[in-house]
């Protein structure tokens, strides 16, 4: 049912209103009047009008608009009072009122025209502060000259801690940490403009801690005082893991830039997208250029002109590793490079990272171990053979020697001694023997 509640104490007032009304179209059991506000008990149901007089039994002028506001928040309000001061039907529009009638003004035309126009004042204004109260972000607005705070969001009050009332009696410099103010007012007192993206600030909440925020401002008007509606975007987390992320990249890129190790990235056109200082010096190496002389065409062309068929193999998505041999002043070195494709998100290879490792030394201390080995093997085959011959000899010619010593003590005791270390050795060379079929 379309509701319309009339606050009005005086009797003949209330009778022109209710017939004002009935002629504008409404009906007699839609009309719910109230003479004080201690008699005002919502039904519940949202009134389609307000129709209230200032001057109540119970209540002041300064007061009664105020707790007709606090009774009726969602409701559109027009105000019917003997007091023809414009000043005041200001006042109370930019308080909230939708329209202010005089009495002895009205007539029903009049009042039709002031209802339809206040129920879709209240509409408007009623979608406007559902797009501010009830948005997940934080809004507040400020005064354009002071930056005290005149309005907060709901999302604020959650973010920040501080409740609505506090906020109301804040400035815009509270909510920053001290550090932070002299900047804020320095930057705020020359924007002119009706909407900018004021960057990135830090804010601080009621528990002393601080987060960061993007702020956007657009130029406004609240309750006749010149505003700036401020949105500020909690980008804490995506800041901190950036900070996060760039002191990885830098300590990732202190790593491969103190390393001697080779490393690179090119593209499908080979150009290369990013190397490390080690690359730039064994390109300088090879060209003779510093890295600034260095231009374009020395990696096109010549320069890598013959791995061209490596690059094209990982291209094609092969991930390998190969050996490459380069001499500078006679002496060769010789380095391992992996070629690993790099894929975008589809899955398409659009570049390569390489890596080259120089293994040079490694190369040679193998080739002196090989020789060590080899080394190794030839006296254990002097051992095995030449000198085994030599003990099988002595072990013969001692058991003849004690066969025909028989009988002397002493004699027999010298070549039993000698038999034996013999045997001892033949032991040792055998082992040896072993050990050298164990390398091999």
């Amino acid at each position: 049912m379309r509701e319309v509640v009339i606050i009005e104490d005086d009797e003949d007032s209330w009778l022109l209103l209710r017939n004002l009304l009935i002629r504008t179209g409404y009906s007699s059991d839609q009309l719910v009047r109230f003479a004080s506000i201690a008699e005002i008990t919502p039904s519940g149901e949202r009134p389609e009008i307000i129709l209230t007089d200032l001057t109540l039994p119970d209540s002041s002028p300064a007061e009664t608009f105020k707790k007709v506001c606090r009774l009726f928040p969602y409701s559109p309000i027009v105000v019917i009072t003997g007091n023809a001061d414009a000043d005041v039907g200001i006042r109370l529009i930019q308080e909230g009122a939708q329209d202010y009638l005089v009495k002895g003004e009205i007539d029903y035309r009049l009042l039709n025209k002031s209802i339809h126009y206040a129920i879709e004042r209240k509409r408007v204004t009623t979608d406007y502060e559902r797009i501010f109260e009830h948005n997940p972000t934080p809004m507040y607005i400020l005064d354009d000259v002071t930056f005290d705070i005149l309005a907060a969001n709901q999302a604020t009050v959650a973010k920040y801690g501080y409740s609505r009332e506090q906020l109301l009696r804040m400035n815009a410099s509270d909510i920053r940490p001290a550090e932070e103010v002299t900047r804020f007012l320095d930057f705020a007192v020359v924007q002119t403009d009706d909407e900018y993206d004021a960057g990135k600030w830090l804010h601080r909440k009621s528990d002393g801690s601080v987060f960061a925020v993007h702020v956007y401002v657009h130029s406004t008007e609240f309750n006749g005082r010149s505003a700036r509606m401020v949105v500020a975007i909690d980008i804490d987390k995506e800041l901190k893991a950036e900070e996060a992320l760039a002191h990885e990249e830098h300590n990732l890129r202190a790593i491969i830039n103190n390393t001697d190790d080779v490393i690179w990235s090119v593209d499908k056109d080979f150009n290369i997208i990013s190397a490390n200082n080690a690359f730039w010096r064994y390109v300088s190496l090879l060209t003779g250029k510093t890295a600034r002389e260095l231009e374009a065409s020395d990696f096109n062309g010549e320069l890598f002109s013959a791995w061209n068929k490596l690059f094209d193999r990982g291209m094609k998505g092969d991930a390998f590793k190969t050996v490459w041999t380069n001499t500078f002043d006679g002496v060769d070195q010789v380095s391992e490079i992996s070629f690993n494709p790099i894929r975008d998100e589809q899955g398409n290879v659009i570049g390569l990272s390489c890596f080259s490792r120089d293994i040079t030394e490694l190369r040679n201390q193998l080739k002196k171990i090989r020789l060590q080995n080899e080394q190794l093997k030839e006296v254990a085959w002097i051992q095995s053979h030449k000198v085994r011959n030599h003990v099988a000899t002595i072990l013969g010619l001692t058991q003849l020697v004690t066969s025909e010593a028989a009988g002397d003590g002493p004699t027999r005791f010298i070549l039993d001694g000698i038999r034996k270390s013999s045997e001892e050795l033949d032991s040792v060379i055998h082992e040896i023997t072993e050990k050298t079929k164990e390398m091999e």
